[in-house]
């Protein structure tokens, strides 16, 4: 049986120096750079750490290799790739280095139970959208905030629903990150209190999904594994 994943307190942080924003206005240049950095920081923190929490679920499953999916494989090939490339300039690292060739062989052509291992970090430096695409597509996810529906509220709700872009928004916000660490922005000559109170919103709508898309896709893997 999958556990569920608890994602609720992923953004407590930011909701915590939002209503300091709010309720100081002395410091609202200050705290409104730190909610924007909090909300980044939030997400990523929050993409590893599912991703975690894929792979102990998943290898609680004991999956035989022929029936790992493809993308996963990779990934896990990709990680063995990356030991073996360290292990090289070793020589007194021999057995480990068969050991990795062995299992990077398994994986491809046996029937044997595969615990699975691959980085869910990401990489030094790298922030935004494509990078936390990259690492949900680590297990089969091609493009995770194509999942993700959020209804934008709009001044004539008669009219056809509009939907966030999910790429932009993740985007935008890294960009002002970036800019309020590097350059020393003050986003708050033009991100206003409701603005951050949205942003909250999105990301909250955005965290509960992508938890939901990675249960669902656990769920769906332990059925097959039963077939």
């Amino acid at each position: 049986m999958i556990s569920s994943y608890d994602y609720e307190d992923s953004l407590a942080e930011a909701k915590f120096l939002y209503d300091l924003c709010v309720k100081d206005d002395n410091h609202r240049e200050v705290l409104t750079n730190l909610v924007v950095i909090s909300l980044v920081t939030s997400i990523e923190v929050f993409a590893e750490r599912i991703l975690e929490y894929f792979l102990l679920e998943y290898n609680k499953l004991s999956v035989e290799a022929h029936k790992i999916e493809r993308e996963l494989k990779i990934a896990h090939s990709n990680c063995l790739s990356d030991r073996i490339n360290d292990l090289k300039s070793h020589s007194h690292k021999v057995n480990d280095l068969e050991s990795c060739f062995n299992e990077l062989a398994k994986i491809w052509s046996s029937t044997e139970k595969i615990t699975l291992k691959f980085d869910t970090k990401f990489p030094k430096g790298k922030h935004g959208e494509l990078q936390i695409k990259k690492l949900f597509k680590k297990i089969g996810i091609e493009d995770v905030f194509s999942e993700v529906k959020i209804v934008i509220e709009t001044e004539d709700m008669l009219n056809e629903e509009e939907l966030l872009d999910i790429d932009k928004f993740i985007g935008d916000l890294t960009g002002n990150r970036n800019r309020a660490i590097h350059e020393g922005t003050r986003l708050h000559t033009f991100i206003s209190n409701e603005n951050l109170k949205k942003y909250i919103e999105y990301m909250e709508s955005i965290i509960r999904q992508i938890s939901n898309l990675v249960l669902k896709k656990l769920q769906e893997i332990e059925v097959s594994c039963t077939r």
